[in-house]
């Protein structure tokens, strides 16, 4: 789930930067992957089968407040460097924050989102789940069902964590616009199951289109048994999810 950040500009400044410091922590790893990478520039994204494109089925809210909230974020976290504080500090202007309403509670659920799925990144299993369960909080008593929540905090496609990071095979990676009409050359069909600690296993190819690449193929389920994803929820816990079933279009 997304929506606009204008209210929580020094948030993703601070957040750009952990995400930053997690992506070139592992870049040496990608772009080796992707100069040994017979097909080149090689794209997947993600779709709930039966739909028609590859572009995510998020639902996004215009923000029409202020950005007088800002007022109320520690001013220093919109200059500073990362540092292994980086992450505390974030949670700590996440709670300094400003209601604004409605949008202020669909977008500080966001807040507490990303910073689950930061800590997952340093493999802070139960710092994360703190943060998805206060977002959890923040989503029901805001007047959402359980089953609400749940899908808010957890949609299908399933998200990767960070979510605000660069993921290999992605957009982002080739930097290209969200915006931008990708010509896909076909797509593939999965279901795997996913363990309450955003783990995935037994990832199966179930069908692809006519003339769908081996090494595509290979591409997208080795991708998937090293990808981390959010994990579902049910209540303020995380559970176990089998059977979930995803088309990923690729281009190449």
């Amino acid at each position: 789930m997304k929506t606009s950040w204008t209210c929580f500009t020094p948030l993703k400044a601070l957040l750009v930067k952990v995400t930053t410091a997690l992506f070139f922590s592992l870049s040496s790893i990608a772009f080796a992957q992707d100069s040994a990478n017979p097909l080149g520039r090689l794209i997947f994204e993600a779709s709930v089968p039966g739909t028609t494109s590859g572009a995510a089925t998020k639902g996004t809210l215009q923000n029409n407040y202020s950005s007088a909230a800002i007022d109320s974020l520690p001013g220093k976290l919109q200059t500073q460097d990362f540092t292994s504080r980086s992450v505390e500090e974030y949670r700590d202007a996440i709670s300094k924050s400003t209601d604004e309403g409605d949008l202020y509670i669909q977008t500080l659920s966001e807040q507490y989102e990303a910073l689950g799925d930061i800590h997952f990144s340093f493999d802070r299993s139960s710092r994360a789940f703190d943060a998805y369960s206060k977002a959890y909080d923040i989503l029901v008593r805001s007047g959402k069902n359980q089953e609400e929540a749940a899908k808010l905090i957890t949609p299908r496609p399933d998200v990767a964590v960070p979510e605000f990071g660069t993921h290999y095979y992605s957009r982002d990676y080739f930097n290209i616009s969200p915006a931008a009409d990708i010509p896909y050359k076909g797509y593939i069909d999965v279901v795997f199951s996913k363990n309450r600690l955003g783990m995935t296993s037994s990832v199966v190819v179930t069908s692809t289109s006519e003339g769908t690449p081996g090494t595509v193929r290979s591409a997208l389920v080795e991708f998937l048994r090293n990808q981390r994803f959010r994990p579902d929820m049910n209540g303020r816990d995380a559970i176990k999810k089998d059977d979930i079933q995803l088309r990923y279009f690729y281009y190449y």
